[in-house]
């Protein structure tokens, strides 16, 4: 499991979104059956 990844992006419909950026905060869970 990775958790608490922080990334600051410069993207989203609204121009300020944009041009101040936002912090992004992802957990990643990941399963798979391998039978």
């Amino acid at each position: 499991m990775l958790q608490n990844m922080i990334f600051y992006g410069y993207h989203g419909v609204f121009a300020a979104e944009k041009e101040l950026g936002q912090r992004l905060e992802v957990d990643v869970e990941l399963q798979l059956d391998l039978r």
